[in-house]
């Protein structure tokens, strides 16, 4: 599990919670307690896009009006992409099944817990969640995207895809030249809440300096010489949907700042303007320079990093999964002759040599 997306513990026991939260902690995974079934679904309203799964006590006390099961039937009309463990230190087999029915992945009772336990369920249900996509999730958003491959580390790829896609965190997606960034960051929106809004593209490189700012914030009338009307920037034509920065790992380090006001406030000022518009977004990045080393070099500001790696997917180089080669031959003839009316086909000798092939330009050389 991506550290960024949390487990949510709600008990009103604080000393279990407290507990509870260090396990978690321990694991890599990042906590967030609730000690009231009121305040875990205010916390939901507003954050569900980062629970990854929910530990969820039965009773409350007096001072709540609510039970367990009252959250876990709500959560699950509301928040159905979030899984939820129940637990309980007066556990019968009757709220067991009762949970269960309503949706819950898991019974735990408190008075036969450990710490090793925890881990284990903890660890079987993130493991249950990253397998969730069945195979027709997979291939139909890879289909619909040209995504293709049937190796592990493909699979992985859609799982992660369909994962973080239910989420509004940000995400930096790596590779190689080549190995389909944008078609992840297409999936990554086509899968989103945000997929009936504008997925747009800034191209990094190919944005001179001095037109940076008014390229992707606007610029009002007589902002500066040139400047004969009013723009609307990339950051306002995104809004509600997603803003795709290809090649961040190129963008000057002077210019690195000029993200980080408009993604801390959700607001962008336009050049000659005082006035902030308030912009929702979600960025996805990718790039295939090491942005770590770029850190450590002075290049790359730490700041900006880990505000646009809250979520990170690796695309491996095709070389190191040349199973997929046959499949990407067939995907790109069977297009070739949809579009031309040809029917060509590749001799199975063609294909052998193919998979001998290094591919440094990777799926790009080889379409």
């Amino acid at each position: 599990m991506n550290p960024s997306l949390k487990i949510l513990i709600v008990d009103d026991n604080r000393d279990f919670s407290a507990t509870i939260a260090d396990v978690v902690r321990s694991q890599g995974w990042t906590p967030e307690v609730c000690n009231s079934p009121e305040q875990a679904l205010s916390f939901l309203s507003r954050n569900s896009a980062e629970v990854a799964l929910m530990l969820l006590d039965i009773e409350f006390g007096s001072e709540s009006s609510m039970t367990g099961i009252d959250v876990l039937g709500r959560s699950i009309r509301e928040f159905p992409a979030i899984p939820v463990i129940m637990i309980s230190g007066k556990g019968t087999i009757e709220m067991a099944v009762q949970a269960t029915k309503l949706g819950a992945i898991n019974f735990i009772d408190k008075s036969t817990l450990s710490n090793d336990r925890l881990v284990n369920v903890l660890s079987s249900s993130m493991d249950r969640l990253r397998s969730a996509a069945s195979e027709e999730d997979r291939r139909r958003i890879m289909e619909a995207q040209g995504i293709v491959g049937k190796s592990r580390a493909m699979m992985e790829v859609a799982d992660l895809i369909l994962l973080y896609g239910r989420t509004d965190l940000n995400v930096l997606v790596l590779g190689e030249t080549g190995t389909g960034k944008k078609l992840v960051a297409q999936a990554l929106h086509a899968v989103s809440r945000r997929s009936k809004h504008p997925f747009v593209t800034v191209d990094i490189p190919n944005i001179p300096r001095d037109l940076f700012q008014s390229e992707l914030f606007g610029h009002k009338r007589g902002s500066f010489s040139g400047a004969m009307e009013n723009k609307v920037g990339l950051f306002q034509k995104a809004h509600k949907g997603s803003l795709f920065m290809d090649e961040i790992g190129d963008m000057p380090l002077e210019l690195q700042a000029n993200l980080l006001l408009p993604m801390e406030q959700e607001g962008v000022r336009r050049l000659g303007s005082v006035e902030v518009e308030p912009v929702d977004i979600r960025f996805i990045s990718a790039t295939d320079r090491d942005l770590i080393a770029a850190m450590a070099e002075g290049t790359f500001r730490d700041q900006l990093y880990h505000r646009l790696r809250e979520c990170e997917i690796f695309i491996p180089p095709l070389r190191e999964r040349l199973d997929d080669v046959p499949v990407t031959v067939d995907f790109y003839v069977a297009k070739h002759n949809r579009e031309t009316g040809d029917s060509k086909t590749v001799s199975p000798a063609a294909i052998d040599y193919l998979c001998q092939y290094h591919w440094p330009g990777n799926v790009r050389e080889l379409r």
